[in-house]
């Protein structure tokens, strides 16, 4: 999914895999449902300084990288989305992080030469916001991470991404994870079957200030036979300043169309994820659902591929691209 050079047009690219730093395993098939959000610049605690971005290509095992303007890695965050097409998840699957205050990276494990697009987004805020991060190996079905605790569940989400094992040969339940902070002060990863060649590269982003955020999160599970399902929402949400992240786990081999998992806002009291193929059974589906008290503006939509279309461009209200980041 990439941004055309243009505040009114947004371009979607069919191939792309949702990675939120990678809230990994959203992915899509002839509809996606993208988000943009255009970040507070002054009058509240969580205030943007700036929001870098960049296009990245990697087509073997290894690191590639890309230099930023320096940046607090306290106060910094990074989102990316990825672009691929192979059935292998060691073609599909790459785990992206702030390196250091001038470089981002992102690290591939594989054995063949595919080539993944990666659309990066490193923000950064003068203020109000505080962003842990690390790294942790799949060497448990349940693996929890002690962090620094947040101030409060509400306040704070968490991104990651992961890589599979260079010789994994098709996808299975050591793919997939869910990601929750399960306390203040523990990150937990669910995996079906533990793989500690898996690695997960994961951020927790807090905002200091209660009034400018409030994240709600939950868990479903589907039978095989469930294709979408609409989730009533605890507390009412304002749909202009919120955006929605999901992960899943599974069992079994599979064919990853019946996985791909797209999600939404309905409406300010509902959400909605769904599938196209149904046929395996999902274990886990955690989901989290993020509003923005800060001043931030949120867009968004579906789009729909018509069959041999690569893009679509959508309109969007006008937005600061050095304020603003998209993802699908």
């Amino acid at each position: 999914m990439s941004i055309q050079d243009s505040y009114q047009r947004k371009t979607v690219d069919r191939n792309s895999d949702k990675r939120w730093s990678g809230l990994a395993n959203q992915k899509v098939l002839t509809t996606i449902v993208w988000f943009m959000f255009l970040l507070p610049t002054s009058g509240f605690a969580a205030a943007v300084d700036n929001v870098q971005s960049g296009t990245l290509s990697s087509s073997g095992n290894g690191t590639v990288t890309a230099n930023i303007t320096a940046v607090d890695l306290s106060k910094s965050f990074l989102i990316f989305n990825t672009r691929s097409n192979s059935n292998r998840p060691p073609g599909s699957m790459v785990r992206g992080r702030i390196a250091s205050s001038t470089t981002v990276e992102f690290e591939r494990v594989t054995n063949e030469s595919s080539t993944i697009s990666i659309q990066w987004y490193v923000v950064e805020f003068q203020s109000g916001v505080t962003v842990q991060r690390g790294s942790v190996n799949q060497s448990s079905s349940t693996v929890n991470v002690p962090i620094n605790p947040v101030s409060s569940l509400n306040q704070a989400y968490v991104t990651w991404s992961k890589t599979p094992s260079s010789g994994d040969g098709a996808w299975s339940d050591d793919d997939p994870i869910v990601g929750e902070l399960t306390t203040t002060s523990n990150l937990q990863f669910r995996v079906n079957v533990d793989n500690s060649n898996h690695v997960i590269w994961w951020q927790v982003i807090e905002y200091t200030n209660a009034a400018e955020i409030f994240v709600q999160k939950g868990t479903t599970s589907w039978n095989s036979s469930t294709k979408d399902e609409t989730i009533t929402l605890g507390t009412t949400i304002d749909e202009d300043n919120s955006f929605l992240l999901v992960g899943f786990r599974t069992s079994g081999s599979y064919a990853i169309g019946k996985a791909m998992l797209r999600a939404e806002i309905k409406n300010s009291t509902q959400i909605k994820i769904e599938r196209e193929k149904d046929g395996v059974a999902i274990s886990e589906i955690v989901w989290q659902v993020i509003e923005l008290k800060d001043g931030s503006t949120v867009q968004h939509e579906k789009s729909e591929f018509s069959s041999g279309d690569a893009t679509e461009t959508e309109s969007i209200t006008s937005v600061d691209l050095n304020k603003s980041v998209a993802f699908a």
